[in-house]
C-alpha cells in the first residue's frame, strides 16, 4: 500500500523516477488495484486543500469538521496562510523572514491566550530551517 502523492520517488536516475508503486499501479492486472478514496486522517479543511492540489478533487471526506476540531477554538481555521510585509532574507542555501516570523509568534500568542491554549502544544510549519528559527528566536 502506498500513495505517490505522499511519497514520491526521489532518484534522479531516469529508470528510478517513476515509483515501483506506480508502475505496478499502471502495469498491472487491474483486478489489483483498489483506489482508497476516503480519507479520515485530518480536518477536512487540510485534506481538501491537498485534495484539489494533488487529487483532483477525488478524495472524499470521512468524518467532518466538527470532529477534528482545532485547538484553537471553533472559530479559528485549521489551515492559515500569512501574507506579511516585508522581505526574506538570504541565510546560505535558504531563506528567513523575520517581521513574518515575530507576526506568526504574535498571533498564535494571542490565539492561545484567547482559547487557554498552551503555546507549546501549536505547531507551525515553515518551509525553511531558517525561518523556523527565526520563530523560535521571536
Amino acid at each position: 500500500l502506498g500513495d505517490p502523492h505522499q511519497l514520491p520517488p526521489r532518484a534522479s536516475t531516469l529508470g528510478l523516477r517513476t515509483s515501483i508503486l506506480e508502475r505496478m499501479w499502471e502495469n498491472g492486472p487491474s483486478s489489483t488495484r483498489t483506489r482508497l478514496a476516503t480519507q479520515y486522517r485530518c480536518h477536512p479543511g487540510i485534506a481538501e486543500l491537498c485534495n484539489q492540489l494533488f487529487y483532483r478533487g477525488q478524495l472524499r471526506h470521512g468524518l467532518g469538521p466538527e470532529s477534528r476540531g482545532t485547538i484553537l477554538g471553533p472559530k479559528c481555521p485549521p489551515v492559515l496562510v500569512v501574507l506579511s510585509n516585508g522581505s526574506e532574507s538570504r541565510v546560505d542555501r535558504s531563506y528567513r523572514h523575520d517581521k513574518e516570523a515575530q507576526w506568526v509568534v504574535q498571533w498564535v500568542l494571542n490565539a492561545c491566550n484567547r482559547n487557554s491554549v498552551a503555546a507549546p502544544n501549536v505547531g507551525v510549519i515553515c518551509l525553511y530551517k531558517p525561518h523556523s528559527e527565526g520563530c523560535q528566536r521571536a
